[in-house]
Formats: structure tokens, sequence, C-alpha cells
């Protein structure tokens, strides 16, 4: 499946984590279910279907997963989990995004 038609719930900033995720789906023959932001960091479902589990692609979707940790969702610089003004909501931004964003340290 081409990487771009695949629906993300996320910002374009953590593309490069996701890309090669979808890469190893499409060659080992898995499904991407879903692409999304979670408690500020990126998750990664896939089905394995018939190929049966892929161990390099389940150590790539956790490295990718906690790679997101310290890189900005929205474009890809340096990064930390930070909440909204409300303290209602977490994402992971460089200090340019949590200001454009609205978004401060948790403490």
């Amino acid at each position: 499946m081409d990487n771009d038609k695949i629906y993300r719930q996320c910002g374009d900033g953590w593309k490069g984590l996701i890309d090669p995720l979808i890469q190893r789906c499409n060659e080992v023959g898995a499904t991407v279910d879903q692409i999304k932001e979670k408690y500020g960091t990126l998750r990664f479902y896939y089905t394995p279907h018939n190929a049966g589990w892929d161990d390099k692609l389940e150590k790539l979707v956790d490295d990718a997963e906690y790679a997101s940790a310290r890189m900005c969702e929205m474009c890809g610089a340096e990064g930390k989990l930070l909440v909204n003004k409300r303290g209602s909501w977490l994402k992971t931004l460089c200090p340019g995004c949590a200001l454009d964003l609205g978004y401060k340290d948790k403490s």
C-alpha cells in the first residue's frame, strides 16, 4: 500500500518514524490497521495475517513508538512530552510548536 494513502491520526513530524513501519508491513504482507497519537506518543497497529509474527517489524514498531516521545509530532524536531493549557491533552512537541499550539511543561 502507498505510504501516503494510509490515514494517520497524528502530525507530519513523525513521518520519518512511520514510513519504515509501513514499508516493512508491505514487505511481510501485514496490514496497517491504525496510526495515531495517544497520550502524546505514536501508536502503530497492524495485523500480521498469513505472514505470521515478524520480530523485526515488532522491534521497529517498539523503537518508533519509543522515539516518538522525544520527537515533535508536528515538525520532527527534538521535542518533549507537554500538556495543553487546560491540562487535559498530551503531545510531544518542540518549543516552537508548543508555543504555537498552547502547550507547556507538565509541571
